[in-house]
């Protein structure tokens, strides 16, 4: 009973589709045969302007797709600098602690950042990420902790769209490191 019902719900289906494209045809049909039946010039007339408003609808929807996805793109780069500027904050932070209680209360914070960067960060800053991770983890050589922090900054701007060379930014970490060695009276020293 079952398959029957089931048999007979999908040839109901088909002759619906078969109806509304045999309708679809023949008001096609009509249609034509009344556009064939006006002057050369009129049929002329209307096909253009039929044109014209075709086109100005394809230029409109155009311009809106790329409107929505232009206000997506700004949202994704919105949530990608804010982590971004986090991230680099716990890392200066933690590159420039003093005492090991405060250097596990910013892991602590850079681990909340997790999901965040598994869902908004690239593969290359993830990959820079590890690399200074490691770096700190092993706390011998803090110019591998720097070089790894200029790493992160480059993919980082990379990411956001920016074509900055690792040599520019050289400048980042050592005014970070002046104004983090100065105190907070080398904020104003340093100029940052």
């Amino acid at each position: 009973m079952k398959t029957i019902m089931t048999l007979s719900g999908a040839l109901l289906v088909v002759a619906v589709i078969a109806a509304i494209f045999y309708g679809g045809y023949a008001a096609l049909q009509q249609l034509w045969l009344l556009v064939m039946a006006l002057d050369d010039t009129l049929r002329l007339v209307l096909l253009s302007s039929l044109a014209v408003v075709l086109l100005g609808a394809l230029i409109i929807s155009g311009a809106i797709k790329s409107a929505a996805r232009g206000g997506e793109r700004a949202r994704l780069f919105d949530a990608r600098l804010e982590l971004y500027r986090g991230l680099l904050e716990h890392y200066e932070n933690l590159l420039s602690a003093a005492s090991a209680s405060e250097r596990a209360q910013q892991a602590s914070a850079l681990e909340s950042l997790q999901v965040d960067i598994a869902l908004l960060a690239n593969r290359q800053v993830m990959d820079a990420r590890q690399r200074l991770e490691r770096a700190i983890e092993s706390g011998v050589d803090r110019d591998a902790m720097q070089s790894g922090f200029r790493r992160l900054v480059v993919e980082m701007r990379r990411d956001l769209g920016h074509r900055t060379p690792l040599a520019d930014i050289a400048g980042i970490t050592r005014t970070s490191s002046q104004r983090h060695e100065a105190g907070p009276q080398g904020c104003q020293q340093v100029g940052t």
